[in-house]
């Protein structure tokens, strides 16, 4: 993953907002489904160079067994419309943080999540 975020991040235009500094503020980008920002601009990313990004990993590491190259390329690959395995996982990951965001704004005194206080996002 943090190859694929580095080679994002080098390689799509420079723009100091691309990812939020903050959990709360990158939660409502994810709940606008705003296309061109983080995460979904990654999504992107990775879809259109997923292969390019396997090959050049592989070649950091020639000496691994060649059923983890395939695993890995296997992880970035995806069905039209589908996120690849790999992606997926951090998308479902990060809703799984809007749930709690979500909930925990609903009624901060009671989510039952937060240890000992409410913890603001």
């Amino acid at each position: 993953m943090a190859f694929i975020f580095d080679h994002w991040l080098v390689e799509t235009s420079a723009d100091e907002n691309r990812v939020p500094k903050r959990l709360g503020s990158f939660l409502d980008v994810l709940a606008s489904g705003n296309a061109a920002r983080f995460p979904f601009s990654l999504y992107a990313y990775t879809g259109a160079v997923a292969g390019r990004l396997a090959s050049e990993f592989r070649s950091l590491f020639p000496e691994v067994d060649q059923g983890i190259h395939d695993a890995l390329s296997e992880s970035l690959r995806a069905e039209e419309g589908e996120l690849p395995p790999l992606m997926k996982a951090l998308d479902d990951s990060l809703h799984r943080a809007l749930e709690e965001k979500t909930s925990c704004l609903v009624a901060p005194t009671q989510c039952g999540r937060c240890p000992i206080r409410h913890i603001p996002y």
